[in-house]
């Protein structure tokens, strides 16, 4: 049979309007709040709590971990969001992560987000001042290197390619891993290290020696202070400031922002840095695509970019075979939705479409088969149940 010939019968139900209906399948990864007494693999209000043991810091660290939607049964490797001062701020930065890599938006990849809570913040994330020291912020900064990172990275899938988010004193520490470990992260997003300008002074020197160095410096740099601040905090954020105008290669994107808040924490412009780190993520919308090949162009720019394999994405894979199909380039939106439940074998969105387009090109069996698996994934949706009744013939009695 001629699956591309011109005067094929329309689709049996308009791909466009499916749209709805898929959305509808999207299920959101809330859970119950945890109760105060915390054990390993706990659940918490989003995400699941973990306990790790530290040598180094000769001490139990609690971490809050949040998995992407479909992480159990997707192929995939995810980026990682490391998140300091998770106590206070976790649940609003995996929140926004969560919502902007939501099907229909697809701003950013989908990615595991591993909260730090505090123990002694100024011990561990301050360089100087109050109770910091460079000994014991280096023990820290090896806590993460050599058991924080290896455990995430042993226990979850993941790429290589890590943001870190920092507030106040978990700024500093940000500051103080590019200077002392650059490639430890890949982006910061953090907020008033200014709080204690001492440390813009003690960094001053190693940090212009780091950007100035050669050495791997991070793609991205975010960082937001609250108007309300003391002078001196303001003053250390134009110090950076002018480092970073007149020191930063050309490859790393950074910006500074005064906020007006009274919060304690302040916004921190965590979903706008977001945006910026991942500008290029979104697959353009005035991109030609033919087949698989040219949606898998696109995602090999944005592996060169980031430097890791970034995978096409579940919701651009479906998309784009919906308007293959209504093309009635048929044999192509069945090689894109192919690849989609190969990568993403949770995906309902596959199974689904293969069933119409397979029932749009006359392969009665096949449409059958992948309604059916449809179904057996969640008995629930009612258009592949309807176009089973319709395909498969009733038992004989």
């Amino acid at each position: 049979m001629d699956r591309n010939r011109s005067n094929r019968d329309p689709m049996p139900f308009p791909l466009s309007s499916v749209m709805a209906v898929l959305i509808g399948l999207i299920l959101l990864n809330s859970l119950p709040v945890l109760s105060l007494a915390q054990t390993d693999g706990d659940p918490v209000a989003f995400g699941t709590w973990r306990r790790l043991h530290s040598e180094i810091l000769d001490e139990d660290r609690l971490l809050k971990v949040h998995l992407p939607r479909g992480y159990s049964e997707a192929e995939i490797g995810y980026p990682v969001v490391y998140v300091l001062y998770a106590d206070s701020s976790y649940l609003y930065y995996a929140e926004a992560i969560h919502y902007l890599s939501l099907y229909g938006l697809d701003l950013m990849p989908q990615a595991v987000v591993v909260g730090v809570v505090n123990v002694q913040r100024y011990r561990d994330l301050m360089p100087i001042g109050r109770e910091g020291s460079p000994e014991s912020i280096d023990r820290f900064r090896r806590f993460m290197q050599e058991e924080l990172f290896p455990f995430i990275e042993e226990e979850y899938r993941t790429k290589d390619f890590r943001i870190l988010i920092g507030p106040q004193a978990g700024a500093c520490f940000g500051l103080y891993s590019i200077v002392e470990s650059p490639g430890m992260f890949d982006a910061f997003i953090l907020n008033n290290p200014y709080r204690n300008p001492e440390v813009i002074d003690y960094l001053e020197a190693p940090f212009v020696q780091a950007l100035g160095s050669g050495r791997p410096l991070p793609l991205y740099l975010s960082v937001v202070t609250g108007r309300s601040e003391r002078v001196r905090s303001l003053d250390g954020m134009r110090l950076l400031e002018d480092l970073l105008t007149r020191h930063a290669p050309g490859y790393l994107q950074w910006r500074m922002s005064v906020e007006e808040t009274p919060a304690f924490l302040e916004p921190m412009g965590v979903d706008e840095s977001l945006l910026e780190i991942f500008a290029d993520y979104p697959f353009p919308g005035d991109t030609e695509v033919n087949g698989l090949a040219d949606i898998i162009t696109h995602y090999d720019a944005l592996t060169e970019r980031y430097g890791y394999a970034v995978d096409p994405s579940d919701q651009v894979l479906a998309f784009q075979a919906d308007q293959l199909a209504e093309r009635d380039l048929h044999d192509a939106a069945l090689e894109v939705l192919h690849e989609l439940v190969e990568v993403y074998p949770h995906s309902l969105n596959g199974y689904l479409r293969l069933g119409f387009v397979y029932t749009a090109v006359g392969d009665t069996t096949r449409a059958i088969r992948y309604f059916e698996e449809c179904l057996r994934r969640d008995p629930n949706i009612t258009p592949a149940r309807d176009w089973l009744q319709r395909l498969k013939p009733p038992p004989e009695k």
